[in-house]
């Protein structure tokens, strides 16, 4: 499948991001242009497939030696630090210390948006200090790294956050956030 088709979803802002936090060079280039990722002429989207088996090919480069779910929560730490150093990540950045966490998790779907529009959030304030995100990701881009950017988010913030997943019905993945 190749970025720009119909059922493309990813920005390739993800992947620029991505690509801060390890350069597509050698094994890494390769491996990314077997997805039909060409790292020197990036489409503009890509199918959340795509998304997903280069998140798990650059877990596998950058985290070799820890288990999957360590190594994508990782990876979803350096993720937020790559765009973050983005332009328009360091505009998002720049916004976060003037959040609350309630109203960083209020902006979680459109954020998520801005690089994915093939996921589906909603966010429920469930008391003073805690919130579920319940989201629908057809792409199944694993937990932890979700778990790693909102981690990287809150820090951002100045504040920790205790997160804790479920099943929830129809294939949604729920997040309870507790800070």
């Amino acid at each position: 499948m190749h970025g720009g088709c119909a059922s493309a979803a990813v920005d390739s802002s993800l992947f620029e991001a991505l690509f801060r936090v390890a350069a597509p060079e050698g094994v890494l280039a390769e491996r990314l242009m077997t997805l039909g990722i060409e790292p020197s002429h990036l489409a503009q989207r890509y199918s959340g497939a795509q998304w997903t088996q280069a998140l798990d090919v650059y877990r596998a480069h950058l985290f070799p030696a820890v288990l999957a779910h360590e190594g994508n929560r990782k990876l979803g730490r350096a993720l937020g630090e790559g765009y973050g150093s983005t332009l328009t990540g360091r505009l998002l950045l720049a916004t976060f210390s003037m959040l609350s966490p309630l109203q960083l998790l209020r902006r979680w779907p459109r954020f998520i948006r801005m690089g994915r529009t093939d996921v589906v959030i909603n966010v429920t304030e469930t008391g003073d200090r805690s919130a579920s995100i319940a989201s629908l990701d057809p792409a199944a881009v694993p937990m932890e790294i979700n778990y790693g950017l909102l981690e990287f988010a809150f820090e951002r913030m100045g504040e920790r956050v205790t997160l804790v997943s479920e099943n929830g019905s129809n294939g949604e993945m729920v997040v309870h956030c507790t800070w």
